[in-house]
């Protein structure tokens, strides 16, 4: 219960951060264009630092088996997320239905997830959910982009040149070769990652201020991707790992099973709406989707870590 109210604190903590978005866009004091170009230091900077940080850790073999569990079950994951997604987000005029469909599938599990890992599980909570948002990037920048463009392909440079697949890239080979970054860089490189929270919640709450929350509310689609987001995909992801024998694997196998389902529970990413906007497109239908998951994950998120902590596994 206690890892339950730590929870609800730290989702208080970032809803007064992303007040103070709020507020210093209704007084002027950051303007959705600001906000736009602080959401690119987050994407190519600040994500990266926070990636390379966290695998600033010993390399033992324990960590290297609970790292290859939290990458299967991150893709496994977003492969049902993508599958359902799709299937249930029908398709019709305009580019709403893409916009839909990002937003269920992809989770603040960055910006909104790490804090709470870091709260609740400490260092080896974000070292495995690291992987879960190193997954989380690569799939935003491919099919997330081939989704909102309707292209068929994968480009190359979105796959491999974008920021977080370097900042992976970068925080693995430092992992597995044990090398630690000097003095000097490596507080440059922590001070950097320690902007994300902060950073992220404010530039959620300059995007939220533009929202009409009376359109927002009784917007059925709205709902519809924000309960896939926040009530379905977190529940298949308890029952995947419910089903498995997490707790006799390995040291280490719980925390990488809970830091999942804390990434999985966390409502739309801002991400996807900082990438709508990057793209060129209208991120007034994204913005009110973040802005009623966000509400909603309030009562959700806490929800399914109880979940997790109380529901006994379904295999021995």
């Amino acid at each position: 219960m206690e890892i339950v109210l730590i929870v609800i604190k730290q989702v208080a903590v970032m809803f007064l951060l992303m007040g103070i978005g709020f507020y210093t866009a209704k007084t002027k004091m950051l303007t959705q264009e600001s906000a736009r170009n602080f959401s690119g230091l987050l994407l190519t900077i600040v994500m990266p630092a926070l990636l390379i940080r966290a695998y600033q850790q010993d390399f033992n073999p324990n960590k290297l088996k609970g790292l290859m569990l939290a990458f299967a079950l991150a893709i496994v994951f977003h492969i049902i997320a993508i599958a359902v997604s799709h299937f249930l987000v029908k398709k019709r005029e305009g580019n709403a239905y893409r916009v839909e469909i990002l937003a269920a599938v992809y989770s603040n599990c960055g910006f909104m997830g790490v804090p709470l890992l870091q709260a609740t599980l400490g260092d080896d909570g974000v070292f495995y959910g690291a992987a879960f948002i190193g997954v989380f990037n690569v799939l935003t920048w491919t099919h997330g982009v081939m989704t909102l463009t309707a292209q068929k392909r994968i480009k190359a440079k979105n796959l491999l040149g974008n920021p977080a697949m370097i900042g992976l890239t970068i925080g693995l080979v430092l992992f597995f070769t044990g090398l630690r970054l000097p003095g000097v860089l490596g507080d440059t490189v922590s001070f950097v990652a320690d902007l994300n929270t902060p950073l992220a919640m404010i530039i959620t709450g300059v995007f939220l201020s533009q929202v009409n929350f009376k359109v927002a509310v009784t917007d059925s689609k709205v709902y519809f991707s924000t309960m896939i987001r926040l009530v379905l995909l977190p529940l298949i992801m308890l029952v995947l790992l419910k089903c498995l024998p997490i707790a006799s694997m390995f040291p280490g196998a719980d925390t990488a099973a809970f830091s999942h389902i804390i990434a999985c529970a966390c409502p739309t990413a801002a991400s996807s709406v900082l990438l709508i906007s990057k793209l060129g497109y209208d991120s007034t239908h994204g913005a009110e989707i973040l802005a009623v998951s966000t509400l909603l994950s309030m009562l959700t998120l806490p929800l399914f870590v109880l979940l997790f902590s109380i529901v006994p596994p379904l295999v021995g």
